[in-house]
């Protein structure tokens, strides 16, 4: 039963990663298109390159974010699986992940990630029927 769990697990975080990929290549195609659209209504060479720079700035955002899904999937997967190990719940699994988050040496990486995605984050206001698009 319990490799049955342990397959389950890294069966999770394979398809949790490749929702991840496709998020990136899907944000970097935005930007692609967004900079493609910026660089026809640019009127000189100034304009086109600050659309270029746009895109490669959304490139490496979509990238990091989706580094840290990863990040996040392969530590779920950790903690999922040394719970499996160990059934005895001596620790809340919130303490295991960081246990193993400052094992593998992603603590500040980790952090740093989530200051940098609070930054990028914008509100979604509600349209007038209280539905968000």
């Amino acid at each position: 039963m319990e490799s049955v769990k342990k397959y389950s697990v890294t069966a999770k975080e394979k398809i949790g990663n490749l929702a991840a990929e496709t998020e990136e290549k899907l944000e970097k195609m935005k930007a692609c298109a967004t900079e493609k659209v910026e660089k026809m209504k640019a009127r000189d060479k100034e304009d086109k390159k600050l659309a270029e720079e746009r895109k490669q700035a959304k490139e490496e955002l979509a990238e990091v974010k989706a580094e840290h899904k990863k990040m996040e999937n392969k530590l779920k997967a950790a903690s999922k699986k040394h719970e499996i190990g160990k059934q005895s719940q001596s620790r809340p699994p919130e303490e295991k992940a960081d246990d193993l988050s400052e094992h593998f040496g992603m603590r500040d990486k980790e952090e740093e990630l989530r200051y940098s995605m609070e930054k990028t984050k914008t509100e979604v206001n509600p349209g007038p029927t209280g539905l968000r698009w």
